[in-house]
């Protein structure tokens, strides 16, 4: 019986870690599990402070405002935590930055970048891509609750 509600407990939490875009509001085995599992650190390279969030999109790309990168400071990425000094954080190398290419520095219209990371970020339950809509979810989008977070 006890073997049996394991089972069904980890089935219960894998999908609940691996599911697109839910928020993890868990702790388990003793260890809180990241509320927003996307949201990553651009941490700067020269002095290891906090630039920046971003989401993680897909394992190897990350989202981010283009004004945190058009100076293209020397970068990593932080993932897997909210606390930059967390000795269990992961940290992963950028490969490419792609700037908007109508990007505007004066009035911030286009502000968005990508960055490529050298290797794709294996998902565990701290770190997991967010979800994005389909161009079909328009509709089923429309009113809806929806939430925001960043750094």
């Amino acid at each position: 019986m006890n073997i049996l509600f394991y089972f069904i407990n980890l089935a219960f939490i894998t999908k609940c870690v691996f599911s697109c875009g839910s928020t993890l509001f868990k702790i388990i085995n003793g260890e809180t599990v990241s509320t927003w599992p996307w949201m990553v650190s651009l941490t700067t390279s020269r002095n290891d402070a906090h630039l920046c969030g971003g989401s993680l999109i897909a394992p190897q790309f990350v989202l981010t405002a283009a004004h945190c990168l058009s100076s293209l400071p020397s970068i990593y990425i932080v993932a897997g935590t909210n606390d930059l000094n967390d000795v269990t954080r992961k940290t992963y190398q950028v490969l490419k930055v792609t700037l908007h290419e109508d990007y505007n520095s004066n009035t911030f219209d286009n502000d968005i970048a990508l960055i490529k990371l050298t290797e794709p970020i294996t998902e565990s339950s701290k770190i997991s891509t967010i979800c994005l809509p389909s161009s079909t979810d328009e509709k089923t989008i429309i009113d809806q609750q929806v939430y925001t977070a960043g750094w």
